[in-house]
């Protein structure tokens, strides 16, 4: 949901819900300073936005630990797959999520120790 439209410097993405609320505010007389995104700053902002959007999906998952964490993996490699299906030059390959979202904590060119 987006927050109640206040007076002040954004730099927000326009949603269609962020839209919506400029529109009614513009109709009540207020003038805000609308731009097209800059080319380098535009894939930042779309990133933070699908980001948030992932990152409250993700949370809102129900379950136990491990019925949860296998529905997050899950949801996790969907997006993945939408974003390296066109294969776009750049976007390393095996970016899937394994199962369980385990972390990579330490490595070390050693035996391990006893």
């Amino acid at each position: 949901m987006t927050p109640p439209l206040r007076p002040g410097l954004y730099e927000a993405l326009l949603t269609a819900a962020l839209e919506a609320e400029l529109a009614t505010r513009e109709a009540e007389g207020w003038w805000a300073d609308v731009r097209r995104a800059d080319a380098t700053l535009r894939p930042e902002l779309l990133a933070r936005h699908v980001y948030e959007l992932a990152r409250h999906a993700l949370e809102a998952i129900p379950g136990d630990d491990e019925t949860r964490a296998a529905r997050q993996v899950a949801l996790t490699n969907r997006l993945v797959e939408v974003l390296v299906e066109p294969a776009p030059p750049g976007l390393p390959p095996g970016e899937r999520v394994g199962e369980a979202a385990r972390l990579l904590l330490e490595a070390v060119d050693a035996p391990r120790p006893a």
